[in-house]
């Protein structure tokens, strides 16, 4: 692919060596022939993480996890749920509360948040408080280390930047919640 004269990566198909595939109702996975390797019964499917070989799976509308042979590491349990990242921990919601699950299925960090992403580079995961709506970052303990006091925020980028939100006006911070741009722009 190209844009524009630059080089564009083609999107990966194959994760682990498997590839999601749809008989246009139910997902499963095939290997690189074209052979089912995991049964087509899911509701939705996602690649195989190549770090933790797990891959995030609906099954009857409830979120979990399983390995490359189809068998569920963390079965489906939750509302809603996120791959896992670097760290091995993932944002899974239950009972319509966000909280933090290790690669065994254990809540490292109860459910207890609004909405949540899962943790950054910089060890921060944007969470937004259920009874006032305000976006703050928690740090691995589940404390907040950037209280919350944002309207909107997006997750720290690699460079430890997050674009934040309120009354209105724009403004981004650094991991230690210092504004590196003020909050006074309509849009960033």
């Amino acid at each position: 692919l190209s844009d524009g004269g630059k080089k564009m990566d083609e999107p990966k198909l194959f994760s682990e060596g498997l590839v999601p595939v749809s008989d246009g109702e139910y997902w499963g996975y095939a290997d690189k022939r074209g052979n089912i390797d995991i049964e087509i019964k899911f509701d939705q499917v996602h690649p195989f993480d190549e770090e933790t070989d797990l891959a995030l799976v609906v099954y009857d509308g409830l979120y979990g996890y399983i390995n490359k042979r189809g068998k569920y590491v963390i079965n489906p349990q939750f509302d809603y749920a996120l791959n896992f990242n670097q760290n091995g921990t993932a944002a899974v919601s239950k009972d319509g509360f966000w909280g933090y699950i290790n690669k065994k299925g254990k809540f490292i960090i109860a459910p207890q948040f609004e909405s949540a992403s899962n943790f950054t580079f910089n060890g921060l995961a944007c969470v937004q408080e259920p009874y006032t709506y305000k976006y703050g970052y928690i740090d691995k303990t589940g404390e907040f280390a950037i209280s919350p006091q944002f309207e909107i925020a997006y997750d720290f980028d690699e460079d430890g930047r997050a674009r934040v939100g309120k009354d209105g006006k724009w403004g981004i911070i650094d991991r230690r919640g210092k504004f590196i741009v003020d909050m006074e722009y309509d849009l960033i």
